[in-house]
């Protein structure tokens, strides 16, 4: 008796859009995961149970009876009772199906009421007998609501594709409102707890309030794309979006804030009992939670004060510069005035110069304690708490730019009009020079920073390069001898690190510091933000030596053989605005920034990826002061050639958010290739690293990524195709090479051969062969090959082919050459309709088997004679799934295959058919790619999931 092989696939893992939330307490969380619902406790922050309810469908509805431990659950045509009494385990008591999509549920006493696409509801017992069902109008809808504990109070609101809202009651379906004034189909409903205001959210991406029992609407505006969902709560109104953002109104329709939770679609919303918190479920998997408490500072209005010069400098005067402190403004005026303005709305006159007639310019540490000015002449005032002001000729010409970092002592970086740079520090009464940064010619200044802890400088410049100067051994010199003072060259330079953007803010962070017995490490981390709104972190590190004493008496000369013992790599990029990155610093321990998009100045938590505060600034960021003080932030900016001053007492609130669930990536995940670690990319351009169970390990900033491999000499680093070509080292994850290519093709799928050789195939019908250099961190050109069509898939055949599959449905053999400089084409194989998506090879005792799954929903497997070429068609499957297959491979000798109808199939190659094995559901939609390795299968698509495979043999 023959042997055959039996097969199943199990759901091991996932991250999928959370489509649904329900909270039971204040501190249980329901969450849906695709068909499997996760129980959270937000007090821990941990998950303690998880459990499948839909196998095939998607949750898209929870309800909670309250006063028991039973909850409704629904999605699709399906609709279940649960049982969750220890919240940490879930019990399925009934499950069942209607014979209509489901669009709301709602617990009514004993019964379940259904509200069904074709606007009909349903009263369901607990057995899933029908107790009644109710039609008003006949339409299709694309949501629903319901209001009401008892059968006599039930209404229902439905959502119709006609742009309408019809509010009916079941017990005799009689319409009792019609809400007309969206342009667009109606996505979600909420009532509001009394019953008596509507929410309704739309295509035409507008949220509506509707006040019942009129039938006007207040029309709320501010979405970007399409509006999902809109909480009423007690307090404010909190909308969710397909622009990946929820939105925080008052209840009077007032725009209040904005928090920013993915790149696309926040699709649930839940508010605890008590609403001290909102939680909200992405696209990408995550699940956050919003703290309604602790806004202060986020929702509520901030105080906006204009200060008005006095009566006798207002006519013809206006203010030039400002400087903020907690209980005071400083002002220059354009008649050469320096003012004094008290909390209590108090002038006084500190000084007159005519230094600053008609010019000046101010800058202030972040804390307000030390104040300088810079004047027309080339002075630069100081103005300090405990010392008197201080004067000093320090430039020729203007100055035009001045920049404080704070620290045991006030570093001071000023610039005039002839782009010098000179460094001087403020030490109590003390003040000297330091250095003078010099850049290269056509470099201009932008932005600066200094570590005296370090002694490193960074200068950025207007075209986004950035400069490295070393600060060891630089002697500080009197005010009045600028002809003294060092004159620093550029250490490095990475030029257009942002482009050709403005490089606009640096922060350096040290990594390691040591006791001072043993020397400091000068190891760091540096920061960069520029006007493309990117962040940019860079690993600064000294080769050979780990550290190096304070009284090292080689540090004089290690400014001449400092270019070859520093490296300076880019360990990862991340998007932080849609406008640009004006300033980084720390506060309490928190990284923040300043950004400015759309007229409005936004102070970013980077660790939590939140608006801490918005406002409205107009053109302010020409001028502008971001004031962090014990007692709050003030926020300050010329408007219309007045102080405009923004006011948050009470400082930063804490915890206003908490991610209780992360995500992956909320568009689409277009490759993944397992090593080390599992690596994933898509068209959020990020490349992550993680480990097998998920857990995010790294994450760097690139282009839109289609295809991933890992090197097979060495593992530490992989290749990934899309916009470009480039190669990665995973620990750390950083960019390690980048080839050289043209902006108007694309990379459609690498493949990668031994001795460190990579073969790319483009969009535009070109293949060409790689061969990256691992020391010297480049990709150089040995071969290409031209086809006809765009190519979409590529495999080798080791030593002496490659195999591709292009748009006109066609498998092409290319002979490498042994010397690896040419490509020939040697075999053309017509294989499916349309496009071949994708290859797999196996080898066999006189050749190969290839397969390939197609557009044509199609899937073939092809002999090929590896001496002669000969071939011959193994097999044909036509109609293998019943959309495009997306990938196929040999497992075990048999064929597996996936499409995006969301079936993975395994087939037996028996003579000249295929014989299914097994077929097994995905939970990931549009699924892109797959990944095996062992008996483990990795899926992406709008989600990820690891998938095992189990074979068992029978005789």
């Amino acid at each position: 008796m023959s042997e055959q092989h039996r097969y199943s696939i199990q759901s091991k893992t996932s991250v999928l859009p959370v489509t649904a939330l329900e909270f039971l307490t204040d501190s249980i969380l329901l969450a849906s995961n695709g068909g499997a619902l996760r129980v959270y406790n937000t007090t821990t922050q941990k998950c303690l149970v998880q459990k499948t309810i839909f196998r095939y469908n998607r949750i898209h509805g929870i309800q909670a009876q309250r006063g028991t431990h039973k909850v409704l659950v629904f999605g699709s045509k399906q609709w279940a009772v649960l049982n969750i009494s220890d919240f940490e385990s879930i019990e399925i008591e009934h499950t069942h199906s209607a014979n209509d999509w489901i669009k709301a549920g709602h617990w009514v006493q004993d019964y379940v009421a259904l509200a069904l696409a074709h606007n009909q509801v349903a009263i369901m017992d607990m057995v899933g007998e029908v107790k009644m069902v109710a039609q008003s109008e006949p339409c299709i809808l694309y949501s629903a609501m319901f209001y009401g504990a008892t059968l006599d109070s039930l209404v229902v609101a439905a959502g119709t594709v006609f742009n309408q809202v019809i509010v009916w009651r079941p017990i005799d379906s009689t319409i009792l409102y019609r809400l007309k004034g969206h342009t667009g189909v109606v996505f979600g409903i909420r009532f509001s707890s009394d019953g008596q205001t509507v929410s309704s959210v739309s295509d035409d991406r507008t949220v509506r309030l509707w006040r019942l029992p009129g039938t006007e609407s207040e029309t709320l505006f501010g979405h970007r794309a399409r509006v999902w969902v809109c909480l009423i709560l007690n307090a404010v109104l909190v909308s969710a979006s397909e622009d990946g953002t929820l939105r925080v109104w008052d209840r009077d329709g007032a725009a209040l804030d904005v928090w920013t939770q993915c790149k696309k679609n926040v699709w649930a919303l839940a508010a605890n009992p008590s609403q001290t918190w909102v939680a909200s479920g992405g696209g990408d998997g995550s699940v956050w939670l919003w703290n309604t408490n602790k806004v202060k500072g986020r929702i509520e209005r901030p105080e906006l004060g204009m200060v008005t010069l006095p009566a006798e400098h207002h006519v013809g005067d206006f203010t030039r510069a400002f400087a903020l402190k907690w209980d005071e403004e400083l002002v220059t005026t354009d008649s050469g005035h320096l003012l004094r303005h008290s909390r209590d709305s108090k002038w006084s006159d500190m000084c007159v110069l005519d230094a600053i007639k008609g010019y000046s310019a101010i800058a202030t540490s972040l804390a307000g304690d030390l104040v300088a000015v810079g004047m027309r002449d080339g002075q630069a005032m100081i103005l300090t708490p405990n010392a008197p002001q201080m004067i000093a000729r320090i430039h020729k010409t203007t100055v035009r730019h001045l920049t404080i970092s704070e620290g045991p002592q006030f570093d001071l970086v000023t610039v005039d009009a002839n782009n010098q740079i000179v460094w001087s520090r403020i030490t109590g009464a003390e003040w000297q020079l330091m250095a003078v940064l010099e850049l290269p010619s056509k470099a201009k200044f932008a932005s600066v920073a200094i570590d005296h802890k370090l002694r490193w400088a960074a200068v950025g410049s207007v075209r986004g390069s950035l400069y490295l100067f070393d600060t060891l051994g630089v002697s500080p010199q009197p005010t009045d001898r600028l002809a003294s003072v060092s004159i620093l060259q550029p250490t490095l330079a990475w030029f257009k690190l942002h482009s050709k953007h403005s490089l606009s803010t640096i922060l350096f962070t040290q990594e390691t510091l040591v006791s001072a017995s043993a020397g400091y490490s000068r190891d760091c981390a540096i920061l960069t933000g520029g006007r493309d709104g990117l962040m940019h972190t860079l690993s600064l590190r000294l080769r050979g030596t780990a550290y190096l004493s304070v009284a090292d008496s080689v540090s004089s000369k290690l400014q001449s053989d400092l270019s070859y013992r520093v490296v300076l790599e880019k360990t990862s990029t991340d998007k932080v605005t849609e406008g640009w990155v004006e300033r980084l610093f720390r506060h309490n321990g928190a990284l923040l920034a300043v950004t400015f998009f759309r007229k409005r100045l936004v102070l970013l938590d980077l660790s939590t990826r939140s608006a801490v505060l918005s406002v409205a600034c107009a053109g302010g960021a020409k001028q502008w002061q971001v004031l962090m003080a014990r007692e709050g932030i003030r926020i300050g900016f010329i408007r219309k050639a007045q102080l405009a001053v923004f006011e948050f007492a009470g400082g930063l609130a804490n915890n206003s958010s908490v991610r209780l669930a992360a995500g992956i990536s909320s568009l689409d995940i277009r490759s993944i290739a397992v090593g080390p670690v599992v690596a994933v990319g898509g068209d959020d351009g990020y490349l992550r690293t993680y480990c097998r169970e998920l857990e995010l390990i790294a994450e760097s900033r690139c282009n839109v990524i289609r295809c991933i491999e890992f090197l097979h000499t060495n593992d530490e680093y992989l290749v990934s195709g899309g916009c470009g070509l480039q190669c990665w080292r995973i620990d750390p994850l950083v960019e390690w090479a980048q080839a050289p290519g043209a902006s108007d093709s694309r990379v459609m799928a690498v493949s990668v051969l031994h001795n460190d050789y990579v073969a790319a195939a483009y969009s535009n019908s070109m293949i060409r062969l790689w061969h990256i250099d691992i020391e010297r961190r480049e990709f150089a050109q040995v071969a290409e090959a031209i086809g006809t069509h765009c190519f979409l898939s590529l495999k080798t055949i080791e030593p002496s082919f490659l195999v591709s599959g292009a748009t006109n449905g066609q498998i092409c053999f290319w002979r490498v050459g042994v010397s690896r400089q040419h490509l020939q084409s040697a075999l053309t194989l017509d294989a499916h309709q349309s496009g071949v998506n994708c290859l797999d090879v196996m080898k066999t005792d006189h050749g190969w088997f290839v397969a390939s799954g197609g557009d044509d929903n199609s899937v073939t497997v092809w002999e090929i004679i590896s001496e002669t070429l000969e071939h011959r068609l193994v097999v044909r499957h036509l109609n293998a799934h019943a959309s495009s297959v997306q990938r196929v491979f040999f497992v075990h000798g048999n064929l597996c295959s996936m499409a995006t109808d969301q079936r993975i199939a395994i087939w037996a190659i028996n003579n000249s058919e295929l014989e299914l094995l097994h077929m097994s559901f995905t939970q990931v939609a549009d699924p892109s790619t797959m990944v095996i390795s062992s008996n483990m299968a990795i899926v992406g698509g709008i989600g990820v999931e690891v998938l095992y495979i189990n074979k068992s043999i029978t005789k």
